[in-house]
């Protein structure tokens, strides 16, 4: 009896992979993805929070207010971004891993990948976990093309045995048609 080889996906990349070759991102990058800058404002804030946590006592009766416009401001961040997110198109391509370059000031850089033309695709956000990458094989590799950034949504080794599930649907490019037609309401 011989031993089934580790799974390189695990089931929460086949959760993103099943919900990307559709067209749309999966619940956990949904969430991942509009509340991304709450931890960053929230650590931008945090002074502000002692500060006003110092003051606490003058500020008691006036304290639902402020908790009014911090969750107000929250709230407006997050359907901004949802609302940025709703329409995007998830694409789709074959690329290669490419071998990551190391700058003096880098440390550890995110993977790269190139394409069939070489094109070079870097990711500066990744939504899906992070897999081991072999140098020049061929991923299946679904990703948000943001005008500021390139957003890795999940991948998959081409040569995997359950690659033909993972590979986009008939949906998924009615959907990117779809999303791609301007809206007739502007």
């Amino acid at each position: 009896m011989t031993k089934r080889k580790r799974d390189i996906l695990n089931p929460d990349m086949r959760d993103r992979l099943r919900s990307n070759r559709e067209g749309r991102l999966s619940s956990a990058q949904w969430i991942a993805i509009t509340s991304d800058p709450l931890v960053t404002l929230l650590l931008l804030l945090a002074p502000a929070i002692l500060i006003v946590g110092l003051r606490l006592p003058a500020l008691l009766s006036r304290g639902w207010l402020i908790l009014l416009v911090i969750l107000a401001t929250y709230g407006g961040m997050i359907l901004m971004r949802a609302r940025r997110y709703a329409r995007a198109r998830v694409h789709y391509k074959v690329l290669y891993a490419a071998r990551p370059s190391l700058t003096r000031w880098a440390l550890r850089r995110s993977p790269s990948f190139y394409d069939d033309r070489g094109q070079v695709f870097r990711f500066t956000r990744w939504l899906a976990p992070r897999i081991s990458l072999t140098n020049d094989h061929a991923y299946m590799v679904y990703y948000l093309d943001d005008p500021r950034e390139r957003i890795l949504c999940s991948l998959a080794p081409l040569t995997h045995e359950d690659a033909d599930k993972f590979k986009p649907s008939a949906e998924f490019q009615r959907r990117f048609e779809r999303r791609a037609a301007p809206s007739k309401s502007s």
